[in-house]
């Protein structure tokens, strides 16, 4: 008698891994709209950090990435850094999952600005030791707040940078030119020679000379 043992095996099939998908795009030069080469590109979010740079056209790719939330920033030398779609506080943050387009993305940067100005007096004269105050208007919240302060030389020139696009104000403090000191400030005076001290008193000249025993 011929026993037959029958063996059933019991495949377990894993299940497929979860899928993946891309986030991609361009950096531009938000003012002229010519790609950035070489712009770095950070990506943050379900819990992991990547980095890349953008190619020759500007264009960059972050592949295989999980399904979740993610803040995508650039930056690049003579641009500000900026999140995606970021206006003042506020950033569009991306999602990556099934049937949502995070493709064909333009991250703008906005080349660093700078604000340039001369103070003068009704004569046209420059306005030296002025105080000089930034004020930036915020859209979003209708406030307007204070970012910089500079005083003017002695052309009566001033900067401001680097700064952000924006509105802006300028508020000017000066004093009369009879009441201004002299530019450039007069160097500190001399300590008095160890064997002569001298001084003035009502236009008269006083010599001390120390005491000889």
């Amino acid at each position: 008698m011929i026993l037959a043992a029958i063996v059933c095996l019991q495949l377990t099939v894993p299940p497929p891994p979860p899928p993946r998908f891309t986030i991609s795009g361009t950096v531009v030069n938000a003012v002229s709209g010519a790609p950035l080469p070489g712009a770095r590109l950070s990506l943050t979010g379900t819990g992991s950090e990547r980095e890349t740079k953008a190619a020759a056209d500007g264009r960059f790719a972050f592949h295989a990435l999980p399904a979740g939330r993610y803040n995508l920033s650039a930056s690049r030398a003579g641009f500000r850094s900026s999140l995606y779609q970021q206006h003042d506080n506020f950033y569009t943050t991306l999602v990556a999952g099934p049937g949502l387009a995070v493709a064909g993305l333009r991250l703008a940067l906005a080349p660093e600005s700078s604000l340039h100005g001369t103070i003068r007096d009704a004569h046209g004269d420059p306005v030296y030791y002025a105080h000089v105050t930034l004020f930036r208007r915020n859209k979003a919240s209708q406030e307007t707040l204070q970012v910089q302060q500079a005083m003017a030389d002695d052309a009566g020139e001033y900067d401001f940078a680097p700064l952000q696009p924006g509105e802006y104000l300028v508020a000017v403090t000066a004093m009369p030119w009879y009441n201004t000191p002299a530019w450039p400030p007069p160097p500190p005076p001399r300590p008095p020679s160890p064997r002569r001290h001298s001084r003035f008193f009502r236009g008269i000249h006083l010599a001390a000379h120390p005491l000889r025993p």
